[in-house]
């Protein structure tokens, strides 16, 4: 519990400095809980489309362009799926390994 909570304060005093940090570090947190092994691929995308700093770094890493969450949720986890697949991320499951989440911040932090 204090681990999280220290976590939790470094993220928000980042943030008040560099809010693109904050939201990387939130990624880097929380994407293991929600792209856990054994879990339905649509699943996955599910969670990661209803948890909005998530969502934020993917999409924005995947250069997915905001005006997507207008679409259904089944249209925007299909655009998800696609450019996953053209970053060379096959399987959502694979976003939770230490290569992919650096990957996925880096191109975050380039855009």
């Amino acid at each position: 519990v204090t681990t999280k909570y220290h976590r939790a304060a470094f993220e928000s005093a980042v943030g008040e400095v560099d809010n693109s940090m904050r939201l990387s570090l939130n990624y880097e947190t929380n994407i293991g809980s929600l792209a856990t092994e054994g879990t339905r691929s649509d699943t996955i995308l599910f969670r990661i489309l209803g948890d909005i700093p998530v969502r934020t770094v993917l999409g924005q890493a995947l250069n997915i362009p905001e005006s997507v969450q207008t679409l259904s949720l089944e249209r925007q986890a299909e655009i998800f799926t696609e450019r996953l697949s053209n970053a060379g991320i096959r399987n959502p499951q694979d976003l939770s390994s230490r290569e992919s989440i650096d990957k996925i911040i880096r191109r975050y932090q380039a855009m």
